[in-house]
């Protein structure tokens, strides 16, 4: 008897690691969505607790982080990238470097000019910024390391470390804020989970030499990337900025709720992305890479419309159910910024698809969208109405680009494939 308790949990990890490594990418994309609906936790929870007005506080900490979470997913993509490189211990070093220096200019630019942030954004404390600046010198560093377990097919790695991350930073605040430290305790969890995750990270022994091609990376890769998360920071971010900036807390709190709700869509099908990358990089045929592409966007497709389909039939219940009575006054508008979010999920999947293959058309219309964004939203902010119809406007636009230079690429590719098979034959 004793036997058999002592071989059941051996059984049952041996179980669980031979379906992980069976189906790493369906495990990767399970976790994740676990880690999402922990930091959406963390966001509901410190939205009832707090109340809007102090909720718009912490919104625009997490703001800020998402700005470096989007910095920091541009390491990760480049490091998985490097990764696959018959030159990648050069390419690592280099990333790693300028993952530092990345964290001392956040540390310095939030740390220094904390008070100067407080009063633009009319926030209660200016240290909050102090204390996110000392959670960020890491996370950037976080990024090429995750990066690296990216690159190498290491999902699981990958899930348990966002895993740690999240877990860290609920309980963390959860206690902290109870205890009564508000928006300075949520913060410390924040820097906290982002400073353990690194060092679990920076422990793992990686094998960074994987299947090289026969292609050296080089530094002018890394650009489309950098182009394409910096127009994700400004395409996710700049309407909370600037309804944080220019409107009363009370409505700023209440529009972060809205936004929170809305980003499911994107941050639900992020995993898609995370995944397909790797998979088009390391497939050897255009007909493979194709599959990927096509499953990726019909997975994104299903559960954009889902969620938003949900929004607009409950948007009353959902703000309510999350986040209470003093956020329901936008319930009505809720599903336009769904329906924004799922026009740019899906865009981003074609972005990740384009990027694997070394084209960055997508990668430099992000940077033109979210900047256009950025002068719309900031020119007309008479109402909340206006910043959504203009986000979706311009979303719309982005997603018919792509998919007609898609579209247009693939029947070129396709007649050139014909051509060349009746020359053949002929």
């Amino acid at each position: 008897m004793h036997s058999l308790s002592h071989s059941t949990p051996q059984l049952i990890k041996a179980t669980i690691s031979k379906q992980v490594k069976k189906r790493p990418g369906f495990w990767l994309f399970m976790s994740m969505m676990l880690v999402n609906a922990g930091n959406y936790g963390f966001n509901v929870v410190m939205g009832r607790w707090l109340g809007p007005s102090a909720y718009a506080d912490i919104n625009l900490i997490i703001t800020f982080f998402l700005v470096a979470t989007f910095i920091t997913s541009g390491l990760q993509m480049a490091t998985a990238r490097a990764i696959v490189g018959v030159n990648n211990q050069h390419m690592l070093t280099m990333l790693r470097r300028v993952a530092w220096v990345c964290g001392g200019l956040s540390l310095l630019g939030l740390g220094l000019f904390a008070s100067i942030w407080q009063g633009l954004f009319q926030t209660t404390s200016s240290l909050p910024f102090i204390i996110l600046g000392a959670g960020l010198t890491c996370y950037y560093a976080l990024g090429v390391e995750r990066g690296i377990a990216q690159g190498c097919a290491h999902f699981g790695r990958l899930a348990w470390n966002f895993q740690l991350e999240m877990g860290i930073r609920l309980l963390g605040a959860l206690s902290l804020v109870a205890l009564g430290m508000g928006v300075v305790g949520a913060t410390i969890a924040l820097s906290s989970s982002i400073i353990l995750a690194w060092f679990r990270m920076a422990n793992y022994q990686t094998n960074s030499i994987v299947h090289g091609t026969k292609q050296a990376i080089r530094m002018t890769a890394m650009i489309p990337i950098i182009m394409h998360l910096l127009g994700q920071v400004f395409i996710n971010n700049s309407d909370v900025i600037v309804v944080k900036a220019w409107f009363p807390a009370l409505i700023a709190g209440q529009y972060a709720a809205l936004a929170l709700i809305g980003r499911v869509v994107f941050f639900a099908t992020a995993t898609v992305g995370t995944i397909l990358f790797p998979r088009v990089l390391n497939a050897p045929h255009h007909r493979e890479q194709q599959q990927l592409f096509w499953h990726s966007i019909l997975i994104t497709i299903g559960i954009a419309g889902l969620i938003t389909v949900v929004c607009k039939a409950i948007p009353t219940l959902l703000l309510g159910w999350l986040f209470g009575a003093a956020y329901g006054s936008m319930a009505h508008l809720l599903w336009l910024y769904a329906a924004a979010t799922s026009c740019y999920a899906v865009a981003n999947i074609i972005i990740t698809y384009q990027l694997a293959q070394d084209r960055s058309f997508g990668a430099w219309a992000t940077i033109v969208a979210g900047i256009t964004q950025v002068v719309i939203i900031a020119r007309f902010h008479h109402t909340i109405d206006h910043i959504l119809y203009g986000q979706i406007g311009i979303m719309l636009g982005l997603l018919g680009i792509l998919s007609i230079h898609e579209i247009r690429r693939s029947i070129i590719n396709s007649a050139f494939a014909t051509r060349r098979i009746s020359s053949n034959t002929s």
